[in-house]
């Protein structure tokens, strides 16, 4: 239950747009949505709590990628560990994970990768979506 902190404020039964939440938010926790994608761009903190990471898998939840490769932020797989990786963040906003996180945020937000990035959205549309051959020009 949250009652009794002042700070948090249940929001379950709002209907409010996850962009404007995860601008709000000061650090993040996250489970198996791709939403941290999202809040790479304002360079704060991530935490993941995943207490059911192998029934996940197991379940064929499906990734896109490795789950464990695109981490950038404590995996916390028991509430003790929340704790203790918020107590972290609240001492200093989880610094260790800064380059891990700029990293995986430059992969694909980088300037430099866009217009790959572009082109191979694009593709996946109309070979997947539209059924068309490449028409990409230049």
């Amino acid at each position: 239950s949250i009652e009794g902190y002042s700070n948090i404020i249940d929001i379950t039964s709002d209907s409010i747009d996850t962009q404007v939440l995860l601008y709000q938010a000061d650090v993040l926790m996250t489970d198996y949505s791709g939403c941290y994608y999202d809040y790479l761009l304002l360079d704060r903190p991530i935490i993941y709590y995943a207490y059911d990471l192998e029934e996940y898998l197991r379940k064929q939840r499906n990734m896109y990628f490795n789950y464990m490769d695109h981490i950038v932020g404590p995996l916390c797989k028991q509430k003790e560990e929340v704790e203790v990786s918020l107590n972290k963040y609240f001492a200093n906003g989880l610094k260790d994970f800064d380059q891990k996180r700029n990293s995986l945020r430059d992969k694909y937000y980088s300037v430099d990768n866009q217009k790959e990035v572009r082109e191979k959205i694009y593709l996946f549309i109309k070979s997947k979506i539209f059924k068309e051959e490449n028409i990409w020009k230049e």
